[in-house]
């Protein structure tokens, strides 16, 4: 066992584990006193109660967007694909105006 004399004082090796223990102790003592004292709450706006029922609703919607870019990949890929002039002129001027 380590002995070292501070102060007129001897303090053996144990100490240090004695007093991690005691601080332990009292970081558990805190940690109960908070939790006791009461949960966190948190209450939403009626419109954020709203946006989160919306968006559960989106998530459970089928993407439609889905089945048609599969049919139009289908169409590139035989070469039926024949966008009339005006649709891919106007998706040109959108893109150069930095629009979607």
């Amino acid at each position: 066992m380590n002995r070292v004399e501070l102060n007129g004082e001897i303090e053996t090796g144990r100490v240090g584990p004695v007093r991690r223990t005691e601080r332990a102790a009292e970081v558990r003592k805190a940690e109960e006193a908070r939790t006791s004292e009461g949960a966190d709450r948190v209450s939403l706006s009626e419109r954020a109660a709203r946006m989160q029922q919306l968006a559960a609703r989106l998530r459970d919607m089928p993407d439609m967007r889905q089945e048609r870019v599969a049919e139009l990949r289908e169409l590139v890929r035989s070469g039926r694909y024949d966008p009339p002039a005006g649709m891919i002129a106007e998706a040109i001027i959108r893109q150069e105006n930095g629009s979607r």
